[in-house]
């Protein structure tokens, strides 16, 4: 039997990679869920959803929260998408440690 190699390496190894990054993305969600009153700093859809809400109930400033987060949300895709092959791996630690130093609680 052959194994299944991927670009990067092996399948198994695909698979740790995978499920490391997302317990990484997973642990950012609920921090961030919780941090910033119900915005979602890495799910589109429930922000995209409550954004269109917001904007035909016209609540101009819910709108503006949710719109923001989607904004950022966007940027960081750009900003991680052009960073990622210069910094591969350890880009969302750093992420991460920005978050916690700009936050006061490293």
């Amino acid at each position: 039997m052959t194994s299944i190699h991927t670009p990067d390496g092996t399948l198994a190894q695909s698979i740790t990679r995978a499920a490391l990054r997302s317990a990484a993305a997973a642990y950012v969600e609920i921090i961030g869920y919780l941090d910033f009153n119900g915005r979602y700093p890495g799910i589109v859809t429930g922000n995209t959803v409550r954004f269109g809400y917001a904007a035909i109930s016209r609540d101009w400033v819910a709108a503006a929260s949710f719109g923001i987060v989607l904004v950022l949300f966007f940027g960081g895709c750009v900003c991680g998408g052009i960073a990622h092959p210069l910094l591969p791996g350890a880009l969302i630690f750093v992420c991460i440690a920005l978050g916690y130093w700009r936050d006061g609680r490293g």
